[in-house]
């Protein structure tokens, strides 16, 4: 009994021992501060406590590949005390470039954030770490039946052939502002495309349109206005 103690001390001191192997702190700063420090790690050089002027130390970040992550995993439900940010403000490498299955958006080797402010934890989406980041390739959809414009989409070609439905456009908030998108309705019926929320031509609302016609779009940060 007492040699599988020694066994199970000497394993359990090794343990400790890679464990404080792997990254040297500033011990200098007292565990009982962290709680009142804006730091809670401090892994920097120092002549004074690891006597290496070395600053050369960096942060390897976990690589991800966003295309693959699907879902946001957890131990235990949400709650005040258990992840109650849903992982807002995640911050993660990614080493692919595509579609990402959260927030499905164009996405290439980086830094992102995790952006949420859902009721769930993969309700949220990624943005590029630096506006010049972020992937962004129009595409032109075609929608038959009610359809929520994306940021990717340029051109939306609406078939009411079977019958009117709602094109739903993003918020023209000031992110969005000069931003274009174009609008045509290409079958020769007069059932109605409407628009959410309503475009402004000349200071007018317009909330739908019966006929054959392109419509190009821009958002001037509160309105998404007609410009031909």
């Amino acid at each position: 009994m007492k040699i599988k103690y020694i066994i199970f001390l000497y394993c359990c001191l090794m343990v400790v021992q890679n464990s404080f192997g792997q990254l040297k702190i500033n011990t200098n700063i007292a565990t009982s501060s962290i709680s009142s420090n804006t730091a809670f790690l401090d892994a920097s050089s120092s002549l004074s406590w690891n006597n290496t002027s070395n600053i050369g130390k960096g942060l390897i970040f976990p690589k991800v590949d966003l295309i693959q992550l699907s879902s946001m995993v957890q131990s235990g439900a949400t709650s005040s005390t258990n992840n109650p940010n849903r992982f807002d403000g995640l911050l993660v490498y990614n080493t692919v470039t595509g579609t990402s299955a959260i927030g499905a958006i164009q996405v290439k080797p980086g830094f992102y954030y995790y952006s949420n402010k859902s009721a769930t934890n993969n309700g949220g989406t990624w943005i590029a770490v630096g506006s010049n980041d972020q992937v962004v390739l129009p595409s032109l959809k075609i929608a038959q039946s009610n359809y929520s414009v994306l940021d990717t989409d340029s051109s939306v070609l609406c078939n009411a052939k079977n019958g009117g439905f709602t094109v739903t456009l993003p918020a023209a908030s000031a992110a969005n502002s000069g931003k274009t998108i174009v609008i045509r309705k290409i079958d020769d019926t007069y059932n109605v495309i409407t628009f959410s929320p309503f475009l402004k031509l000349d200071g007018v609302d317009v909330g739908s349109l019966n006929y054959s016609r392109t419509l190009r779009v821009q958002s001037d940060g509160t309105n998404w206005v007609v410009i031909d």
